[in-house]
């Protein structure tokens, strides 16, 4: 390589550096106090509160512990208050896909849009959505950008624009659009028990086959120290064009080598840095 590439690709690296450097120190968390204020279809999010009651949050924890989880799926399928959110925020042709991921342990940490936002999916004809059922109180639920559903090619280098981090309380419902950029908080309590569904409109179901009898669970220690996974955090959300670039990769194998997916080495080692277990993504079978 000439000398004047050896400098440029130094000035690059150092400019990098001293980014990550600026943001794993100095850059702090922006707590939202008015999360109600948030809209699904102009912020890409909304929070439903109090969906869950009591005895449903104590049920459905049990279950989690006894490992139940098909139970679990079945019951939240099937869950009324949860059909009426998806029948009032984004309309009758809209429905849960047969698909559920329970999160026990760890966080994912790093800036991303969901594989099946519209964004993503060549033949998708309209919005996707993920829901997020909250079983415990968590200081910070989900960090997004908001507005960022509406381009693929927004916030792609995020310099300004902090990452907004949601508070709520279990029995708490967050639906947004799978095309926002989003991100796992970290707590003070690492390990808190929430479940994710997905949320699609019939016309695309074919398309988004891959997450159809979709059962995965969460249940891995993140070995990677907390000051490096909040480095990681904020270096990843300063350039969330780096999860766009991985999506294909993401959807094709999304339903895990219990499924028959050859994992590449790419994610491997994309697990392996961020999470410290290549296999972190890789998401064993609930049932």
């Amino acid at each position: 390589m000439p000398v004047p590439y050896k400098k440029f690709t130094i000035f690059i690296l150092s400019i990098v550096l001293i980014t990550f450097s600026v943001y794993l120190f100095f850059y702090k968390d922006v707590i939202e106090e008015n999360a109600d204020k948030y809209a699904l279809h102009n912020d890409g999010v909304e929070i439903i509160k109090n969906v869950l009651d009591t005895s449903e949050i104590n049920r459905l924890s049990q279950l989690c512990r006894e490992n139940k989880y098909a139970d679990i799926k079945r019951e939240l399928l099937q869950n009324g208050k949860l059909k009426n959110i998806i029948q009032t925020k984004v309309g009758s042709h809209y429905l849960f896909q047969d698909y559920i991921w329970i999160i026990k342990k760890s966080v994912v940490h790093t800036c991303h849009r969901d594989n099946n936002g519209d964004f993503f999916n060549k033949n998708q004809k309209h919005p996707s959505y993920t829901m997020l059922v909250y079983l415990e109180d968590m200081e910070k639920c989900l960090g997004i950008i908001p507005n960022s559903h509406k381009d693929v090619n927004s916030f792609n280098f995020n310099f300004t624009t902090p990452v907004v981090n949601l508070p709520c309380k279990k029995g708490d419902v967050i639906l947004f659009n799978a095309n926002l950029i989003h991100v796992g908080c970290m707590n003070k309590k690492e390990d808190n028990l929430r479940i994710q569904l997905k949320v699609t409109h019939q016309d695309d179901m074919k398309e988004l086959g891959y997450y159809q009898n979709f059962n995965k669970i969460l249940n891995k220690e993140n070995t990677v120290p907390l000051f490096l996974r909040k480095g990681q955090y904020h270096f990843s959300c300063t350039f969330p064009i780096l999860s766009n670039l991985t999506q294909n990769e993401n959807i094709r194998t999304a339903r895990g080598s219990d499924n028959g997916v050859d994992i590449g080495w790419f994610q491997q080692a994309f697990s392996y840095l961020f999470y410290g277990n290549p296999k972190f993504y890789d998401l064993p079978n609930a049932f």
